[in-house]
This record gives C-alpha cells, sequence and structure tokens, in this order.
C-alpha cells in the first residue's frame, strides 16, 4: 500500500480493498514516520512479517517404532518413535504433537505430548524418545496419532496409524511397534486421517471426537464457507475444543453476513450432538458519517456552527448524531483539538466514552489561529472514523481597508457616457483573523458627500465586488463611490472612495483647421539627433513640419512626443528635399518632450523643424477628409485621422482596409492608435497593384462613445513610372573668365497611371552610375529640363541620369549617353591630301570623268562626324559633298577638262559640329600621249640615249628592248626604267641593231618608237 497519512496515533488498522488481500508467502515490512509541526521527520521500520494462513502438509510415522519396559524406575515405559513427511513451505514447522491410546480417539497412554521440530531439517525425517509413566501393561493394539504446528500456529490435519505390539523376549520387555498391512473399513474412514482401528467400533459410552465447521446463519451448515460437491464440511478435530480455519485465497467473510459455528460431538459409532454458536456478524467497514453531519464549533447550545468569534469563552465541540456503524456498533469517541485538521497540538486525543459534546474552557487560545475539533469514531471490531470540524477563529482586529474603481472590471476610468451602465467595483478588503461578511456602499455625485451615519445614504450587500448606479447622470455630471467592508466578527473597516468618474455623452468629431500658426523653427545641419521641450495648451491642434536635405537612400526618421514615436513617411518635394507632416492634439496643457532621431544623415543633411499650432478649429465642417492616407511602400500605408474629442480625449482608433466601400478583406478592423494625442499610424496589408482602396476608422473617446469615418478610395501603385522617348543634346557657352561650359538639354516622356508623378530630378556624371559632374538635382518640369552650366574637358563622354518619383515614392530612371563634348575644332596638322589615278598616288590624272582622292584622319578627342571634300576650278567649285566619318572620296561625271589644272580642299567636322581648317591640294588633268620629237637615239660602241626621242611630257617611265635584228632581244630583254640611258655590249661582229622604246606617261598613256641603228 502506499504512504497514508493519520493523525497523531499509536495504532493503525490497514482495511484492503477487495481484489487486493496478502499474498500466501510474501514478506511485509510497516514503515511509520513521525513528523513534527516543523516538518522535521524520523522513520522506523517493523520486523519483517510473513504471511501463512495454510496448515502444514500431512506426514506419518514410518518404521522402526520401538518400546521397552524399565521395571522399577518411575517412567517404566519408552517408545522410541520415528516420522517424516510433514512440511510448511511458508513459515516451516515449529513443532509436533503426539498421542498415544487404545483405540481411535483414545488418548490412554499420552495426549499430545508436544515435540520440537529439528531446526536443520523440520520438513525431513524426525525422531524422538517418549517415557510414559504408567502400571499398564501394553494392550496387542496401540493407535499412534501425529499432526504439525507451523510458525503461524496453524495445525496440520492427524495422521493416525494402528500398530501391533511384538515383543522380542518372553519376559514382554522390548520390541517393535508393527504397523498394521491393510486397507481401511470404510466405517472408520474419514477423510482426515490414514485408518482408523480395525475390527473395534467406538466405545458407546464416552465421547470419541468432536467434528467442527462454519456456516452462514440459516443455512445448512458447510454453506458459504465450504463447497459441499467437492469439500467434506465437517473437520475432525479430535477432542480438541478449539479450531482455527483458514479460507482459501479464493474466499472471503461476506461484509454484513452473519456466520454460525458449529460442532458435532460423537458418543458413538451413531450418536452424536451438534452445538452452533451464536451469530457472529462480520463488519469490513469503519463508522459511517451521517449525510448533512459535521462536528459543530458552538459557543451555547451546539445549533449554530460558529466559524469565528469575539472571546474564548463557552467553546463547545458537538457531534451528536454523526457516527454511526450499522454493522458492530460505535464502541467509543475520542476526540482532540489541533490548529490543523486531525492535528492534536493543542490537545492530545483522549477517550470521552459515549460522550457527544466537550467544552474546551480553561484553554488559552491565540487570535487570528484557527483551530480545529477531530472526532475518532471506533466500531466494536476496532475500526475507525475520523472528522475535523472546519474550526474556529479567535477575531478581534477590524478588517483592513481595500481599492475602490469606478468601473465594473477594477481599474479605473476618468470618462464614462450614459450608454453603458455605471458601475463601480473593489478588492482588497481583507481580514486578519476572519473574512468580509458584508460591504456598505454610498455615492458621492457632483461632491455632494452622503453622511456616514446616514444608514440611508448607504446600501449593504453580501460578498460581491462591484455595484451598478442606478440614478440619472447628465453630461459633465462626476460620480464616485465609497465602500466599507465588514468582517464575520462584526468589525468594521473605514471608508474608500474611488477617483471621481465624469460623464461624456457626445462622441468623437472630425475637424479641420483654417490656419496654422509658427509657434517653434529650427534648423540643425549635421547632426542626427533634435531635441527639445514646448508647452502646449489644452485642446489645441499642433503639426510637426520636419524637411530634410541630402540624406542616404536607406533614410529613416523616427519621431517621439512625450512617450509616444512613430517612424515619419516624407514625400520628396521638386527641389529634391524630403518632407512630412505630423498632426496631434494636446488634450491637456504642459511641457511635452519632442526628439526626432535621423537614420542615414551626412554631415550635409540640413534639417528644418517647425512647429505650427492651429489657431481655429472647426469641427464636425462638412466635406472634410477626415481620413488622408498615403502609400509609403508596397504593403504599407499611412493613415491620419483628423478627429478629436474635446470631452475625454480620444482613447483609441480602430482601422480597416478593404477594396470596397465598408469591406474589411484586407484588413479587419483593429486598433491601430492608442492615444489620446496621436492622429497617425502606419498600417501593413496585403495590397495588390492597381487595387482601389477605402480606409475606414471607427474613433473611440474615453467615455466608449464612438463615431466612424471612410476615405475617398485611392489606388495602390506598386509599380515605379516608365520614362519612355528619352533625348538629350549639348549647348556650349563661351564665357570670358571660365572659358567654354557646357550644359545638357533633354526631354522625355513619364507615365504613372496609379499615383501620379511627384518629381523628376537629374543628375550627371562620367559614368552611368555616378554622378560626379552635377548632384541630383530636381526639374523645373516631369517632361524636360536644362541642366546648370558646367565646365568639363573636349572630348568627354558624360551620362545624364534621370529619375522620376511616383505618389508611392517609387521611382524609375532612364539615361541619356554617352554624350561627347565637342566645342573645340578638329586640328589638320600635318594631315595631306593623296590622289590616287590608275598609275598610283600622282597630281596628274588622266580620267577626265573621275577624281579619286584620300587625306589623312583628322585629330579629335570628341570624336570626327563627318568630312566635307570639295572640288574647284580656278575658284570655281566644281564639287561639294559632305561622307560620313571615313578619309576617301570617289567622285564621278565630275567631267574635268584635259590639260586643266583643279584645287581640292578637304574639311573635318566633329561631333559638336565643328569643322576644322580646309587642307588644300593640286591636280591637273593630262589626257594625251608622249609625242616624238623627230629626232632619234644617241649611241656609242657601249651605249644607247632617248633623251630627245620624246618630247618633255609627265613620262613616267621607257621600256626598251634591243635586238641584233628585228623582232630579237638577244641584246637586251624589255627593260622598264625611269632613265634615258642604258649601258650595253654590242658584239663587233654586229654592224646593226634594232631598238624599241615605249614611252608611258604619267596617266598611262603611251608611244612606241622603233628604230634600226647602223653601227
Amino acid at each position: 500500500m502506499s504512504d497514508t497519512v493519520i493523525s497523531n496515533e499509536n495504532v493503525f488498522t490497514v482495511k484492503l480493498a477487495k481484489g487486493h488481500q496478502l499474498r500466501l508467502g510474501d514478506i511485509y515490512v510497516v514503515k511509520v514516520t513521525a513528523c513534527n509541526a516543523a516538518l522535521l521527520c524520523s522513520t522506523a521500520y517493523s520486523d519483517d512479517v510473513l504471511l501463512d494462513y495454510s496448515p502444514p502438509q500431512v506426514g506419518g510415522f514410518m518404521p522402526p517404532l520401538n518400546w521397552e519396559v524399565f521395571p522399577g524406575i518411575t517412567n517404566p515405559i519408552r517408545f522410541n518413535l520415528t516420522w517424516y513427511g510433514f512440511s510448511d513451505v511458508e513459515s516451516d514447522v515449529r513443532s509436533y504433537f503426539i498421542s498415544i491410546g487404545y483405540d481411535y480417539s483414545g488418548v490412554d497412554i499420552i495426549g499430545a505430548y508436544k515435540v520440537k521440530s529439528d531446526h536443520q531439517d523440520p520438513g525431513g525425517m524426525q525422531h524422538t524418545i517418549i517415557n510414559v509413566d504408567t502400571i499398564n501393561k501394553l494392550p496387542e493394539k496401540l493407535v499412534l496419532t501425529i499432526w504439525a504446528e507451523n510458525n503461524a500456529g496453524l495445525l496440520s490435519s492427524q495422521s493416525k496409524i494402528t500398530t501391533d505390539v511384538v515383543s522380542f523376549n518372553r519376559n514382554f520387555t522390548k520390541g517393535n511397534l508393527v504397523i498394521q498391512k491393510h486397507s481401511c473399513i470404510a466405517e472408520y474412514c474419514n477423510n482426515d486421517c490414514t485408518c482408523a482401528v480395525v475390527g473395534q467400533n467406538v466405545k458407546p459410552i464416552q465421547n470419541q471426537s468432536v467434528q467442527a465447521k462454519l456456516i452462514t446463519m440459516n443455512e445448512q451448515p458447510g454453506d458459504g464457507i465450504f463447497n459441499s460437491v467437492n469439500e467434506n464440511p465437517w473437520h475432525d478435530v479430535g477432542k480438541e475444543t478449539e479450531a482455527v480455519h483458514c479460507l482459501s485465497p479464493d474466499r472471503q467473510l461476506e461484509h454484513k453476513t452473519n456466520y454460525v459455528a458449529y460442532v458435532r460431538a460423537w458418543y458413538s459409532f451413531k450418536l452424536y450432538t451438534t452445538f452452533q454458536s451464536e451469530p457472529i456478524q462480520v463488519d469490513h467497514t469503519s463508522p459511517d458519517i451521517h449525510k448533512r453531519y459535521f462536528v459543530i464549533d458552538s459557543i451555547f447550545d451546539c445549533e449554530d456552527d460558529v466559524d469565528y468569534i469575539l472571546s474564548t469563552n463557552s467553546i463547545l465541540s458537538c457531534w451528536d448524531g454523526v457516527f454511526y456503524d450499522e454493522e458492530s456498533g460505535i464502541k467509543n469517541f475520542m476526540v482532540s483539538l489541533g490548529t490543523s485538521p486531525y492535528a492534536d497540538d493543542i490537545v492530545r486525543m483522549h477517550d470521552v466514552g459515549h460522550k457527544t459534546r466537550l467544552d474546551w474552557n480553561g484553554h488559552s487560545f491565540e487570535p487570528g489561529t484557527r483551530y480545529y475539533t477531530t472526532l475518532r469514531a471506533i466500531n466494536n471490531i476496532g475500526l475507525h472514523t475520523e472528522l475535523s470540524s472546519d474550526g474556529f477563529v479567535i477575531d478581534d482586529i477590524a478588517p483592513a481597508a481595500g481599492i475602490v474603481y469606478n468601473t465594473g472590471h477594477h481599474n479605473d476610468a476618468i470618462y464614462q457616457s450614459n450608454n453603458q451602465p455605471v458601475k463601480f467595483s473593489w478588492h482588497g478588503f481583507d481580514d486578519e483573523h476572519s473574512f468580509i461578511d458584508s460591504y456598505y456602499v454610498g455615492f458621492i455625485v457632483n461632491s455632494r458627500v452622503p453622511l456616514a451615519n446616514d444608514s440611508s445614504s448607504f446600501q449593504k450587500f453580501d460578498i460581491q465586488d462591484h455595484i451598478v448606479y442606478d440614478g440619472n447622470l447628465n453630461q459633465g455630471d462626476t460620480i464616485a463611490a465609497m465602500v466599507k467592508a465588514i468582517d464575520k466578527a462584526g468589525h468594521e473597516s473605514p471608508f474608500v472612495t474611488s477617483l471621481p468618474l465624469i460623464i461624456d455623452n457626445t462622441p468623437p468629431q472630425s475637424y479641420d483647421c483654417k490656419r496654422f500658426d509658427e509657434i517653434y523653427e529650427k534648423q540643425i545641419t549635421g547632426k542626427d539627433r533634435w531635441l527639445d521641450q514646448i508647452t502646449c495648451h489644452k485642446n489645441n491642434v499642433y503639426k510637426i513640419k520636419v524637411s530634410i536635405t541630402e540624406v542616404t537612400p536607406d533614410f529613416k526618421a523616427l519621431l517621439a512626443v512625450d512617450d509616444i514615436s512613430m517612424v515619419l513617411p516624407f514625400a520628396r518635394n521638386s527641389d529634391g528635399s524630403l518632407i512630412t507632416e505630423y498632426n496631434f492634439f494636446a488634450f491637456e496643457m504642459g511641457p511635452k518632450q519632442f526628439s526626432l532621431d535621423i537614420f542615414g544623415g551626412l554631415k550635409s543633411t540640413e534639417m528644418s523643424i517647425s512647429v505650427l499650432k492651429c489657431s481655429s478649429i472647426i469641427t464636425e465642417t462638412k466635406n472634410i477628409d477626415t481620413i488622408t492616407t498615403q502609400q509609403i511602400s508596397s504593403d504599407r500605408i499611412s493613415i491620419c485621422v483628423r478627429a478629436i474629442d474635446l470631452d475625454s480625449g480620444i482613447k483609441q482608433v480602430n482601422i480597416g482596409i478593404g477594396s470596397v466601400y465598408g469591406g474589411f478583406e484586407l484588413q479587419t478592423m483593429k486598433s491601430a492608435i492608442s492615444s489620446s494625442h496621436r492622429m497617425h499610424d502606419i498600417v501593413e496589408a496585403n495590397l495588390t497593384h492597381g487595387e482601389r482602396i477605402y480606409v475606414k476608422a471607427v474613433v473611440i473617446n474615453h467615455a466608449g462613445l464612438q463615431n466612424e469615418f471612410t476615405s475617398h478610395p485611392f489606388i495602390i501603385d506598386h509599380t515605379p513610372p516608365i520614362i519612355q522617348k528619352m533625348e538629350s543634346s549639348l549647348a556650349y557657352r563661351d564665357d570670358v573668365q571660365n572659358g567654354t561650359t557646357t550644359s545638357v538639354h533633354s526631354r522625355w516622356q513619364v507615365i504613372d497611371d496609379e499615383s501620379d508623378i511627384k518629381l523628376c530630378e537629374y543628375c550627371i556624371g562620367f559614368s552611368e552610375s555616378s554622378c560626379d559632374i552635377i548632384g541630383w538635382t530636381a526639374t523645373s518640369s516631369i517632361s524636360l529640363s536644362q541642366s546648370k552650366d558646367f565646365k568639363v574637358q573636349h572630348g568627354s563622354r558624360i551620362f545624364l541620369k534621370l529619375r522620376c518619383i511616383n505618389g508611392v515614392q517609387l521611382s524609375g530612371s532612364a539615361y541619356s549617353g554617352p554624350l561627347v563634348v565637342s566645342y573645340i575644332p578638329p586640328e589638320n596638322i600635318g594631315s595631306t591630301i593623296q590622289f590616287i589615278t590608275d598609275t598610283g598616288i600622282n597630281n596628274v590624272t588622266g580620267d577626265l570623268r573621275a577624281l579619286t582622292f584620300r587625306w589623312d584622319y583628322l585629330n579629335d578627342p570628341s570624336g570626327i562626324q563627318s568630312y566635307s571634300p570639295r572640288v574647284y576650278k580656278n575658284k570655281t567649285l566644281v564639287s561639294d559633298i559632305q561622307i560620313p566619318n571615313k578619309n576617301y572620296i570617289r567622285i564621278t561625271n565630275i567631267h574635268m577638262e584635259n590639260q586643266e589644272a583643279y584645287s581640292v580642299d578637304v574639311k573635318g567636322t566633329n561631333v559638336g559640329n565643328i569643322s576644322s581648317i580646309a587642307n588644300h591640294a593640286l591636280i591637273k588633268c593630262e589626257h594625251t600621249r608622249p609625242s616624238l620629237s623627230g629626232k632619234g637615239f644617241d649611241h656609242g660602241t657601249n651605249y644607247i640615249d632617248w633623251k630627245e626621242v620624246f618630247k618633255p611630257t609627265y613620262i613616267s617611265s621607257y621600256q626598251v628592248a634591243i635586238g641584233s635584228a628585228k623582232g630579237m632581244t638577244d641584246i637586251m630583254m624589255p627593260t622598264t626604267t625611269t632613265g634615258t640611258r642604258v649601258n650595253i655590249d654590242i658584239p663587233r661582229e654586229y654592224h646593226e641593231i634594232r631598238a624599241v622604246l615605249t614611252a608611258t606617261s604619267i596617266t598611262g598613256l603611251s608611244t612606241t618608237y622603233r628604230q634600226a641603228i647602223v653601227l
């Protein structure tokens, strides 16, 4: 069994439930732990207890069984006996009993001789010697009886044998007891022994045996205890006058059942008398407690139970009729008194017999301590039941005052409307020794305090913690409650008064401000925090305007007014600065702490802060946009609710968002603003691009009244503006002091169908991602811009980057470039013009219909855009052509005249449309063949010369061939030369040679001269 807590007692009866019996052969230990009032404990253990409810197993005598007679001594007969077979598995055999008689039940020689068992082998073979003092001679037959007793005190069945007395000599002094070897006759046989006496009947005169059994009352003997089919209900106990019967584990005595013990005494074989005991009723239970009965702590008459008293006189404990026991009855009562239930630290548990009341006069009781009377009812079988009273306390202290609230929810409010019942609540009233029994409540309306001794001004209430005022209250009235507590002993606490509650029956209103006057202005540069204190006046609307320039892209600003803070949403001005406004309402007059923390500022960041006060507030104005909204990201909306309550102030603003008027599918109505002076909040929701959004605000004042406002619809924008058709050009201006300056002129188209374009801005740099020439600058228009002048080197490549920002601060960007700066004409130093003729590069051409020439590329860092070659004849323009950036041209169908000279010039134009100084060259048209002069070759012995054969013209080369006969070139193969003389070897035997000379002009025309030269 588990640990069981009992009171201070030294006897405890364990009652096991059905099905949870102790098991045969198990060893049990009892543990007892005693604890004092300080919970210091000590534990003791009992010795081991082995459970054995089965008798020993029966055995019997075995040879040798001897006897011997010693004449002339005190004990003349000695029996030497041996037996075996007795055993007990659980508790072992403790002792044996032996009787010797002349017949079945006889104890003529010895009755119940006790022999201790051999402790080395208590269930093995045993041996003893019995000396008997008798003058009778031994008969021919003896009946030996033996039975065993285990350590639990249970006896085995008796084992009997009949023996023949056999003598070893004629003097009859020594011999054996020989066990008769035969079957038992039925009339002498029962189930409790071996065999009875053979050949003899029971003697008719004396009582030979006793049989005993248990049965339930009003039934046949053995019913309820034995199975009459399988078991013999009668047990032979010899001539014993007592018997013990142990039930088998599957049986037990039934509760509230009467049992009778039967004893059958046999006088002869057929004559017996049956005796029965008085019925005994089995009781398994301890005394019961009557329902609705309890132990009473009383003062006078044991009628009323008291828990708290003012004195210690005549304190009685009463328990009449509390306990009953239908089975065995109440034997006696025991009473104790302690400071906890079932404790006896004041008066120890003691017997009071059958008394049903007890007074505690003469005992000293401590105020504030609860005392308990404990009653123990004990029935006639020793089982008991305890019951403790609910205790009593001596109370001599008044209740402690608590707190009274002006609402029904144990918190204070300042305002309330008549739309809800006016309630007051309280808690914290307490009594040290007893408890609060009732309350008295009065009301203070508009500072009129009720008289404390005027009972009509106060109401009495039982245990409760709130009350509803049922009077009439008007706008602006104040009301408070007065409460005092009375404890169970009659002591009263002082009155406690709640805070006054102001009645406000008007809901919040929208407002408009016609004019704001600036009351504070501050300029800050290069700092990331603004901190100041400004005095605000009661019931006024204020506006904080913040303007910031030059910040990083991840810039963020946190504004705090007293303990309310908010991340400010910013919009961009046309000049690129960021601006925001924050409205708030001052419900009370006093100084307010303002702070603005900048994250992402630069050393050059300029911050302008101004505070404005509304000088003219108009409430409930028609056509007022009470809710203004601004989308600040793809899933966040900045909302400003312009609503005020001049009586009780704004307590809370609930905001819902939907795509239809009155819908909340994007955000259910939930609290967004919870401040009397705050009007702004940022709400996150799942917003879809292009979706039309309505914002609904439910504004609740501190009196619990509310008003609803809905914004105009606006369209959600997730996409940046689209910039297209962007064009840019450069313009230059000469400055005497600064040289040439550059500006960029741009135009574009920008589209945003959802939130419109707020501004566009540009920057200029030497790459697509830089703004190192001109930083971001707002444009004067959202479709064109002209940059300010700047100075860069000729030939520089620059980019103009443009971004346009829509109403939700999304920006689209585009760029122009590279734009090439070009304001200096190309250089033509070292550049020449070359004419390309059929015969190569030459200043003479024979082609009168086409003219081909090339020139060197001009040097210009900005790049050459085109060239302009022109042809003149005597300063008359013959051809004027503009070609792309290439350095050659072929002019056809020009119709030049033979023997005429033409002049050519070429200009280069750069990307700035500035032309270089022209390069010039002359070419002559010559379309005639070389002509003969009429003179022939001049020759010698080893050369020939032809310098006078042709007239002086533009001859570029000669081809000469010499042979010994016509058509022969054996002296000189055809040889081309630009000279007019060649050396040759002419054999002496030749008297004549043949020479052929072809002259080719510079234009490719040729003339051939042939001559036979006589040597």
